[in-house]
């Protein structure tokens, strides 16, 4: 019979790798389209990054260990590839914080400042790049401890039951990374708790000041697009918070991973235009074409049924 802990690994493994592959797929698809090189998606691509990375340094450390025990018990990684596993951890969670406050940040700045968005961003981008990616390295110091592997075996039929990194010398050096990502996992639960009150409201006054205005088709599909890519950094950030609060719990962190609790198809979701570009990557040009053709008739035909109503803000009468 299937214990707990390798349904829960067998289950997290369905759930990342097909996202694992569809972020490989947006990034390419990013990389390779002119028109997605703008400080939105290169946050996106930051962001993506440190989740691959940690989903790559999550099977060799964890999962391939447990997936298949015997053989590892008997061919086990260097030492040093367990320092790189518990640095690359580390790193990985804290930029993808990082890359996820930045996302958050870019959505506020879109909802609040629409008209100085792009300018501001574009003077900063490079320094945020920098920053998501600088930051992390603060725990390059746990690249000199010295882990080995545990392995827990049944006492009846000396089955391997788990393998597991530990500290070789147990001096409390790992305790002190421990607290470090628990006092970072607080700091970014507070900060995207903030920032998403601060989205909803600025979102909301938005609304408001266009009361009585229902704008043309351009402005009304741009503002539909900004609306998903808000909801899009607000799911995200709900996502993240989940893996601070399994951080500060220390609670299934070995499990788990960043990109189970942060679905890859959201932002295909949010954006028609990335949806048709990531279409024509995946697929073969005789089949992306249909496709995207039955995409773009059918927004066609919702464009066709609406209705195009200009009313002066004044003439509304409030009963």
């Amino acid at each position: 019979m299937i214990s707990l802990k390798d349904f829960f690994l067998y289950f997290s493994i369905c759930v990342s790798l097909p996202s694992f592959i569809l972020y490989i797929l947006e990034v390419w698809t990013i990389i390779c389209d002119k028109s997605l090189h703008n400080p939105f998606y290169t946050l996106f691509c930051v962001r993506a990054f440190f989740g691959l990375v940690y989903v790559f340094d999550s099977y060799y450390g964890f999962r391939i260990p447990n997936l298949f025990p015997y053989w590892f018990s008997a061919n086990p990684f260097p030492e040093w590839t367990l320092s790189l596993f518990i640095f690359m951890t580390n790193c990985s969670l804290l930029g993808d914080n990082l890359g996820t406050v930045c996302v958050m940040l870019n959505r506020l700045t879109a909802i609040a400042w629409p008209l100085k968005h792009e300018l501001i961003w574009n003077k900063i981008i490079l320094i945020v790049c920098l920053v998501c990616f600088a930051l992390p390295l603060n725990g390059i110091g746990s690249l000199t401890i010295r882990f080995s592997y545990l392995i827990q075996r049944d006492e009846k039929n000396e089955s391997i039951v788990s393998i597991d990194v530990v500290e070789t010398k147990q001096d409390g050096r790992l305790n002190f990374y421990i607290q470090l990502s628990t006092i970072e996992s607080i700091f970014f639960l507070i900060a995207f708790i903030i920032i998403n009150l601060m989205t909803i409201f600025a979102y909301k006054k938005r609304l408001n000041s266009q009361t009585g205005v229902v704008i043309a088709h351009g402005n009304k599909s741009n503002d539909k697009i900004e609306r998903k890519l808000m909801f899009f950094a607000l799911l995200t950030s709900f996502g993240q918070m989940l893996i601070a609060i399994i951080v500060i719990c220390i609670y299934a962190a070995s499990i788990w991973n960043m990109i189970s609790f942060k679905p890859s198809f959201l932002l295909p979701w949010a954006s028609q235009s990335f949806r048709i570009k990531l279409i024509r990557t995946i697929l073969p040009e005789k089949l992306h074409k249909s496709i995207i053709g039955s995409i773009k008739q059918s927004t066609k035909i919702i464009k066709n049924q609406t209705t195009i109503k200009v009313l002066p803000a004044n003439s509304i009468k409030i009963k």
